[in-house]
């Protein structure tokens, strides 16, 4: 946050604050109808929810874009002066009209706490188009990479709607190291996985893209059981002008991806879910992904 004035400084330590005094233990019951997923964890300290954002009422929706934005910005990853400028305490809302979007929500239940989070956003197209279409709005990690991700997928009947962009893939900065924390980002997978497998019910098929590091999110999505392609493009080129900025100014990049569900995915899933009800200590969760590890290097055969 080198260059930002006291004032913008303050600023964002408000807005963090702010989104720190909220809590979320209500969210559960306020779905409207059944959930994408539900996992309450077996010694009843996380409860893991997939949900659609139009199944939310509008103050959870605002409270968990303020938990992204507080998060990032505990991480300096986001813009002071922006911010400041903005003089918002939330993250931009997408435009109505849109596909609706995923929320992954894991809830420490003593606290009401957001412990981890990420979600699948949908087409920024109103109406589903081809992917070669010359119309189609491009997705955010392809304008941030500069590359078109998707033209190359094109076929008969599928349409930019069975497109979801997995992003903010998020674990609560203020968690100190435990077997919770260590739990976390499994049942937060688990969240993304079984919503992703009722989303290709309902749509006969799904891709994912975004972008990610290798060791961090990259391998993440791999042990989960999903089939990733990196793309090949250049560093991210992403303007002063954008919120978050700070993210992309580093020498590590985030490498663009498409994924596909395997045809082994649910199993994978399953597999998860199996060992998250017996893990008490983080050589459980060691063993889990070695486990993990060893069945991706046996796909990959």
């Amino acid at each position: 946050m080198m260059g930002a004035r006291a004032e913008e400084l303050r600023f964002v330590e408000d807005v963090i604050a702010l989104n720190d005094r909220l809590t979320f233990g209500g969210l559960p019951a306020a779905v409207a109808g059944a959930p994408l997923h539900r996992h309450d964890s077996p010694d009843g300290d996380l409860c893991t929810i997939a949900v659609f954002e139009s199944q939310l009422p509008f103050r959870y929706v605002l409270g968990i874009h303020g938990f992204r934005l507080a998060q990032f910005a505990k991480r300096g990853w986001i813009c002071p002066k922006l911010l400041y400028r903005s003089a918002s305490s939330h993250e931009p809302l997408r435009e109505p009209g849109l596909p609706d979007s995923v929320h992954i929500v894991a809830l420490d239940t003593e606290t009401g706490r957001i412990r981890g989070y990420t979600c699948l956003t949908g087409s920024p197209d109103p109406e589903p188009l081809p992917l070669d279409n010359p119309r189609r709005r491009r997705l955010t990690v392809e304008r941030d990479h500069h590359v078109d991700l998707l033209t190359r997928l094109a076929a008969p009947g599928r349409t930019t709607h069975q497109i979801y962009e997995v992003k903010r893939q998020l674990r609560d900065a203020d968690m100190a190291r435990s077997v919770l924390a260590a739990r976390v980002p499994w049942h937060v997978m688990v969240g993304l996985g079984r919503s992703l497998l009722a989303l290709r019910r309902a749509r006969s098929e799904v891709l994912v893209v975004g972008d990610g590091k290798e060791g961090a999110s990259l391998r993440h999505l791999r042990l989960m059981g999903l089939d990733v392609e990196v793309v090949e493009a250049p560093p991210p080129r992403v303007p002063r002008t954008d919120l978050f900025w700070p993210l992309f100014d580093t020498d590590v990049h985030a490498r663009p991806f498409i994924t596909r569900l395997s045809e082994h995915f649910s199993e994978d899933i399953t597999a998860i879910e199996t060992f998250l009800r017996t893990a008490s200590d983080t050589e459980s969760i060691r063993v889990l992904m070695q486990d993990r590890a060893a069945t991706y290097r046996r796909e990959l055969q």
